[in-house]
């Protein structure tokens, strides 16, 4: 979230909260004009829902990232154990192209990325599976004795789906976050609207020192503050 959002939330929250002091509330609770608790009311959700899309929004891709790693980690594991069956099988069979096609170091395995890797891995996935779904009950035979088996179909092509699904999670979340970066600043601005109408009606307690007090507070909290490293600066409420 850019340092302006962070800031202008900032504000809010101290808006808020100075709204909602006990000592404050006293102030104005029950008290004339009514309609100045609603706009409280309203202009605090407001501030929490905002608290609690910016959350959505900042969300971080890390542990979607990490997943992707563990997942392409066990796919690679159990596709370089198979590809290695696959190799013996084929230069037994004098099938030096397949056998070139998935004999790969664990190192060469690991360097692959993403849709590359992907590919890899469904390539040693349907070697295994022309063989383990073969019409013919020999090379089925045959197979299985390399350890070519159903059930090691079943391992390859559970982790492999797996590691896909993991290598699009990444651009899901970007985009699903790009989706909610649109709708930032109407959303921050909208909150402004409701605490902008609460900075004209709070004029009507400076009767009493209590009241011009609670005024002078959140006047105060409604400057927006740097909370960056650099320097500080403030600066009045953009509307």
């Amino acid at each position: 979230m850019k340092d302006e959002f962070i800031n202008r939330l900032g504000m809010f929250t101290a808006a808020a909260n100075t709204l909602n002091e006990p000592a404050h509330k006293e102030i104005w609770f029950g008290h004339e004009p009514e309609i100045f608790a609603l706009k409280v009311a309203a202009a605090t959700q407001a501030v929490q829902d905002l608290k609690t899309f910016c959350q959505k929004q900042e969300r971080s891709l890390h542990g979607v990232t990490l997943n992707k790693e563990r997942e392409g980690e066990e796919a690679v594991a159990v596709a370089f154990r198979i590809s290695g069956f696959l190799v013996e099988y084929f230069r037994d069979a004098e099938n030096e192209t397949d056998a070139e096609a998935v004999n790969l170091a664990l190192s060469d395995f690991r360097r692959l990325r993403d849709q590359q890797a992907v590919g890899k891995l469904r390539e040693v996935r349907d070697l295994a599976k022309g063989l383990v779904e073969n019409t013919d009950p020999l090379i089925v035979t045959t197979a299985a004795q390399y350890g070519i088996t159903a059930a090691a179909l079943a391992s390859l092509h559970k982790e492999v789906e797996e590691y896909a699904a993991a290598v699009e999670a990444p651009q899901t979340s970007i985009g699903q976050r790009a989706q909610l970066s649109k709708q930032m600043r109407d959303r921050f601005n909208a909150v402004e609207a409701k605490l902008a109408s609460l900075d004209r009606l709070i004029l009507a307690f400076e009767g009493t020192p209590e009241g011009r007090a609670f005024i002078s507070n959140y006047q105060a909290a409604r400057i927006v503050r740097d909370a960056g490293a650099g320097p500080h600066t403030a600066t009045t409420p953009t509307p």
